[in-house]
């Protein structure tokens, strides 16, 4: 009898055991971002640097709403891998994927991947990608990653490459800017061939390259800089009608706000080099500079309505759009920004 009772008494802390461990391990997956393969690993201090604070990581799987897509700059074997984190707790675990970017961008179901490539050569490579990270399609251009846009039906991606001016020549080092059909792999339409206006009359580009492509939710509608510096435009296309306009001045590297009504870009302040950031008010044509006083080499991406995102010294901040507050860092170790909206 005595034997019995203990049987049943293991038998009941058996059960109660295996009830905790399945609600343990419920509990842990239910707290996984959506989207992302379990199995959790550190980085820390060995790799990061004294006093660094622990980064959790995991392997990715998909896209979803509600993300934020960069370049991981974990200073490992993933350095340069695409990777995921959620924008509700971008401190959380970082999921991270295999594809390898120097700059990337997504929307509508489809990404681009930008890889510099090796050799004498500046070359580089396109990847055409979709929420799962399965590439579709590969592009040889030439050139190196300098920014990257997707229109949000993911139809269009647009590509700025840095080229290197040719040295017999002693030409300056230039951008060349690409919109390509992402269904196709083909270029949808050539920047430098289309009508340019400026106050309703004929405006010539010649000596100035296009870069910054960001589009409109019409999936018609882009803007663009053109020229560099001081001597730099801001363009208003069209891919339906081919066309292209003037509508201001002194703007590079535009980035439109979810809402359609501002234009986040660079402009020099003091020096050659000397970039900062300015929205610019689409309805009165307004430029607000933004706080911080660190030159910034980026395009600019819109994290909501009134925050603007950016890399710099591979880490991204957040700055507010009405230039109130001052930068704060958001996540370290980390490039190339691109927002997925929450549906």
């Amino acid at each position: 009898m005595r034997n019995r009772t203990r049987l049943i008494l293991l038998t009941a802390v058996a059960v109660v055991c295996v009830g905790a461990a399945v609600a343990y391990v419920g509990i842990s997956l239910g707290s996984e971002p959506s989207g992302k393969a379990s199995g959790t690993r550190v980085v820390g201090p060995a790799t990061l640097g004294p006093g660094a604070a622990p980064i959790r990581t995991t392997d990715a799987s998909s896209i979803d709403s509600g993300d934020l897509l960069f370049v991981s700059m974990i200073p490992d074997r993933s350095a340069s891998s695409l990777a995921v984190a959620s924008l509700s707790d971008l401190q959380g675990v970082r999921a991270i994927s295999d594809l390898r970017c120097e700059r990337a961008a997504y929307a509508g179901g489809r990404g681009i991947c930008l890889i510099r490539g090796g050799g004498e050569d500046v070359e580089s490579e396109v990847e055409i990608f979709d929420s799962n990270f399965h590439v579709d399609r590969r592009i040889e251009v030439e050139g190196a990653p300098s920014m990257a846009s997707v229109s949000t039906d993911g139809r269009y991606g647009a590509m700025t490459m840095f080229a290197p001016g040719e040295e017999d020549s002693g030409e300056s080092s230039s951008t060349e800017t690409t919109i390509l059909d992402l269904e196709t792999g083909k270029e949808a339409v050539d920047l430098e061939k289309l009508p340019l206006t400026k106050d309703g009359r004929p405006f010539s580009s010649d000596g100035l390259a296009f870069s910054g492509v960001t589009f409109a939710d019409d999936d018609d509608h882009f803007y663009a800089s053109l020229g560099l510096d001081a001597n730099s435009y801001l363009i208003q296309g069209s891919l339906r009608d081919r066309k292209l306009k003037v509508i201001g001045e002194d703007v590079n590297s535009p980035s439109l706000s979810p809402d359609g009504t501002r234009l986040a870009f660079r402009r020099v302040v003091g020096g050659a080099g000397n970039w900062r950031l300015f929205v610019l008010d689409l309805r009165t044509m307004k430029a607000t500079r933004l706080a911080g006083d660190d030159p910034i080499d980026d395009q600019a991406q819109w994290l909501d309505d009134g925050r603007v995102g950016y890399s710099n010294d591979n880490k991204l901040w957040a700055v507010a759009a009405d230039g109130s507050g001052q930068p704060r860092q958001i996540l370290p170790y980390a490039f190339s920004p691109t927002v997925i909206p929450a549906s």
